[in-house]
């Protein structure tokens, strides 16, 4: 799949006149300049709103020129089979038109376009478009002291790695549930063979005093059983009580936490005020706010967050205080329903035993002490059968989320990148002349050494630490293009902030290679001017007018 051409207007800081891109069939580097806010980025947004019909960072409400609305995206795009592809798209009003090879196609709703259009025409999900054509050196300036968990957040989805993170929050839900059921058969188990064996030796015991007095028995058996009753109508009242009361108290437990959610925002609300005070001046009219009316106004705001603060800590202390009042009471429910599930075996057991004796003749009371034992021991062994079901699964899953893990096929995967990466680092930092040499391990930590001694990354200086994470950010632009080489396009944003120049001048000269080698049509994004005679193209990004717009120039690089 290739890109061919894009067009936009009335989106982000755009206005309503048509700006339009065509990519060369040869690789280009293209630099895009302009002062910061003009509207060098959005260039970005354009091209994967009109692909994807969606943004990575922004709401689709929020794409449309907030003056002109009425946002609107062309996007041109030769297929892997050859088929060219046109995408209009338009955001307030709303609505996509797909011409394939000049014949309209159409699709019964939005969903389905948009699911067409990345599988079938693009073939490349959004995530990953997102964390291949767009790389910024935000993403990548504090990558060698990032943590190890927020490493992995960078990486994983770059390398599609993050697809097993979701398979195994999904195991894990499998698990927990299985366990779940597991310990439920288990339980039930428990309470049967409990119940079997009091079964047998109450049996035992009528079958000796029954030939002694049968009408006493039954009698008595009665009595019990209704004396059972009672107590599981008292158990089943207390449990009903008290759940009664607990979701009483959970319903003035949503209360608090809707009105904790409402505090925080007011308190938050405040603070975003409070801020414009603090550098006494007005972000839009530039007033100055050290007025006797200005101070006022900030001391009244004051005492509103003072006072929202203290109703937020009542709030939070009574919410504690409920949420534990709800605890106890789910112990005395729990203890209630235990007691009820007792009872209610032991009068099955009672029931059984009459019915038995009522059935029974003279000489067939061994025969109705085998049946309901026989009842017992198949309740039992159903029980078990399931229970192994059960436990066999909870076995698979355990098996399948270490293989999941971090230290599972994860880090076969990461085993197989680690050496690509350090191979490139390596040579980047020859051409980039670092004079330390490091790499990273499979935790992705560097290991830096210079003359034959191992040194701290807190050990270098500001910039040997921007050309290490420079070093980086290019090691990883060139995986990500080996792994998604149909791609034609690549947004650098910012990459070359706060380099000396040579070492600028060497970076370029390796993204002409890359742009080279893949292809690719790669847009270097910059507010500071950079040589132009080492680019293609120069994209110009202004605001006249109060709307950002761009101009496209040829370079004088030969090649």
């Amino acid at each position: 799949m290739r890109f061919k051409k894009i067009k936009w207007k009335n989106l982000l800081s755009y206005g309503n006149k048509i700006q339009e891109y065509e990519f060369s069939e040869k690789p280009e580097l293209v630099l895009v300049e302009g002062e910061n806010g003009s509207g060098k980025s959005s260039i970005k947004e354009a091209l994967t709103v009109s692909a994807y019909g969606r943004s990575a960072i922004r709401k689709m409400k929020d794409l449309p020129n907030w003056i002109n609305k009425s946002a609107y995206t062309y996007n041109e795009i030769e297929t892997s089979r050859g088929d060219t592809v046109i995408v209009e798209r338009g955001i307030d009003p709303n609505f996509t038109q797909i011409q394939i090879n000049g014949v309209n196609h159409n699709l019964p709703d939005k969903r389905k376009i948009d699911d067409f259009i990345e599988n079938e025409i693009l073939g490349l999900n959004f995530s990953t478009f997102c964390n291949t054509i767009s790389l910024s050196f935000d993403d990548f300036k504090s990558f060698i002291n990032l943590t190890a968990s927020d490493k992995r957040k960078i990486v994983d989805p770059i390398f599609g790695i993050d697809i097993l993170s979701e398979m195994r929050s999904k195991v894990k839900e499998d698990l927990k549930e299985s366990s779940k059921n597991l310990d439920a058969i288990e339980l039930s188990i428990s309470k049967n063979e409990n119940l079997l064996e009091k079964s047998i030796e109450q049996l035992k015991s009528l079958k000796k005093k029954i030939s002694d007095d049968e009408s006493e028995k039954k009698e008595r058996i009665k009595s019990d059983i209704e004396s059972k009753k009672k107590d599981l109508d008292v158990k089943k009242k207390i449990f009903n009580d008290l759940k009664s009361e607990i979701d009483g108290l959970v319903t003035v437990v949503n209360e608090h936490t809707s009105n904790i959610a409402k505090s925080k925002a007011n308190i938050a609300e405040f603070d975003k005020k409070l801020k414009i005070y603090q550098s006494n001046k007005c972000p839009h009219c530039l007033s100055d706010l050290t007025g006797d009316n200005s101070i006022r106004i900030k001391s009244a705001i004051e005492k509103k967050r003072e006072d929202e603060n203290a109703l937020l800590l009542d709030l939070n202390s009574a919410y504690s205080s409920i949420s534990n009042k709800i605890k106890d009471l789910k112990q005395n429910q729990d203890t209630a329903k235990s007691d009820f599930y007792e009872i209610k075996s032991s009068l099955s057991s009672l029931e059984s035993s009459l019915a038995a004796l009522e059935k029974a003749k003279e000489n067939d009371h061994e025969e109705s002490i085998k049946s309901i034992v026989s009842t017992i021991k198949d309740e039992i062994s159903n029980s078990k059968e399931e229970s192994k079901k059960y436990s066999d699964e909870k076995e698979l899953y355990q098996s399948l989320d270490e293989i999941l893990s971090d230290g599972g096929i994860k880090r076969v995967l990461i085993d197989r990148v680690i050496p690509l990466l350090n191979g490139r680092i390596t040579e980047i930092s020859e051409r980039l002349d670092f004079k330390f040499t490091f790499c990273f391990d499979n935790e992705f930590n560097p290991v830096i050494n210079h003359l034959g001694m191992e040194v701290s990354p807190e050990s270098l200086s500001t910039g040997q630490r921007k050309k290490m994470n420079l070093i980086v950010l290019l090691s990883f632009i060139e995986l990500i293009k080996m792994k998604h080489n149909k791609m034609n396009i690549m947004f650098l944003d910012e990459i070359f902030s706060g380099l000396d120049r040579i070492n600028v001048y060497k970076a370029i000269e390796i993204l002409r290679e890359y742009a080279d080698r893949y292809g690719m049509t790669i847009f270097v994004v910059s507010h500071e001017s950079l040589p132009e005679e080492f680019f293609d193209k120069k994209i110009q990004v202004t605001m006249p007018n109060h709307f950002s717009e761009m101009s496209i120039v040829e370079t004088s690089h030969q090649g």
